[in-house]
């Protein structure tokens, strides 16, 4: 068996702990190497490390996976890819010209809890699909819009296919960073003609928290949450139907399992920094980056 040893450049101290847990508990995988961006270059430059996760600030993500790929060392990002559409297109050039896999932690699509939606659409349950609402009020005030919705944005488009055209509306900004939004809107389509509207809204009163996503079907119509797991339920003519899968107590666990056995030749992560590109293209869209 191939070992991985793992170094990680994290912004945030209080993380570090339970991030190398997390990577010890996999078979074969191993952190030798764990500390702030301060110190990324030596970690770059470690002959310990034969890959490498950052969790810093995604502003930051492309100059460290790009000096890491550089260096032949795969990276792995926490979410999202990168902190602009611009960013994701230099890390995916990186990635091929080096031929150094670069995965990204979308970890919701290793969930058997959106397998099971995923199961439920393709089976047609509720018909040809219509639209996709989703809306999502927190009573946080100064999480970054973009650590939402990033992961939102991503299953919403493992179930649906990729966005292909978003715009959106947003209040003034809350504090100084550039992706910190009291209230977003947002208008999509999907590739496959699928239209849908999303909602954010930060700050609200503990009794107006939602994690709703609403999916109108020809058949019936299907709700379900994004980070919340509430049981997903089918409406069929009034007719109701609850699938309550188990939620796992550690969500990232079983993408950190894919990418090491990725790397160790087992099998295949397919959340790429490719696959993970359209995220950010949507998100710039919505802040009317591009």
């Amino acid at each position: 068996m191939k070992y991985i040893n793992w170094g990680i450049i994290s912004s945030d101290d209080a993380e570090q702990k339970n991030i190398e847990e997390l990577f010890n508990s996999v078979n074969g995988s191993k952190v030798v190497v764990c500390d702030n961006e301060n110190n990324a270059l030596s970690i770059i430059n470690s002959n310990k490390i034969n890959a490498i996760y950052i969790n810093t600030k995604p502003e930051l993500h492309a100059t460290y996976a790009i000096m890491a790929m550089n260096a032949g060392i795969p990276v792995f990002l926490n979410y999202p890819l990168a902190n602009t559409y611009d960013d994701c297109i230099r890390i995916n050039y990186t990635a091929d010209k080096t031929k150094t896999p670069c995965f990204v932690s979308y970890y919701l699509r290793y969930l058997p809890y959106f397998k099971t939606i995923k199961n439920i659409l393709n089976d047609e349950i509720i018909g040809d699909i219509l639209q996709v609402n989703f809306c999502f009020y927190s009573t946080a005030e100064h999480q970054l819009f973009i650590n939402y919705a990033s992961q939102q944005l991503d299953i919403l488009q493992y179930l649906f296919g990729i966005i292909t055209e978003a715009t959106g509306f947003y209040s003034q900004q809350s504090n100084g960073y550039d992706y910190d939004r009291k209230t977003i809107n947002a208008c999509l389509m999907f590739e496959k003609g699928i239209s849908g509207s999303s909602s954010w809204c930060f700050g609200v009163p503990e009794c107006e928290e939602k994690d709703i996503v609403e999916v109108i079907g020809s058949k019936g119509s299907l709700r379900f949450s994004t980070f919340s797991h509430k049981h997903i339920q089918i409406n069929q003519n009034g007719n109701l139907k609850d699938y309550n899968d188990k939620e796992i107590q550690t969500p990232q666990l079983p993408i950190i399992k894919a990418v090491v056995e990725d790397l160790q030749g087992f099998n295949v992560c397919k959340c790429t920094s490719v696959s993970a590109t359209p995220v950010n293209w949507v998100l710039d869209r919505i802040l009317r980056h591009v």
